[in-house]
């Protein structure tokens, strides 16, 4: 089980500074949809990825990794996006056996 919880700071997919748990809908709704990693799951929420699986994290996650592998941690907007981010986020995160 990996658990991550959000700890401080914030950022942004070059509209206002959020948390992790991204923008509001009247936000988000303004902001090209295609351009999300998870389409479900609002701009600028904080997404996990272990091996091929995504998760949305927000402010706070446990996950069951289906398999063994490395955590990447990033910010749901597109990779071809990413140029016009910025802030930065410290999370808390903890591994444990099932």
């Amino acid at each position: 089980m990996v658990r991550i919880h959000y700890v401080s700071g914030r950022w942004t997919v070059d509209f206002p500074h959020v948390s992790l748990a991204g923008y509001a809908w009247r936000i988000d709704r303004r902001i090209y949809q295609g351009r999300k990693i998870l389409s479900t799951h609002p701009h600028g929420s904080m997404i996990a990825r272990i091996n091929n699986d995504r998760y949305r994290v927000g402010s706070r996650a446990l996950i069951e990794a289906r398999q063994a592998g490395f955590l990447q941690l990033c910010v749901n907007d597109a990779d071809g996006c990413l140029r016009d981010n910025d802030g930065a986020v410290r999370v808390k995160i903890s591994v444990t056996d099932n």
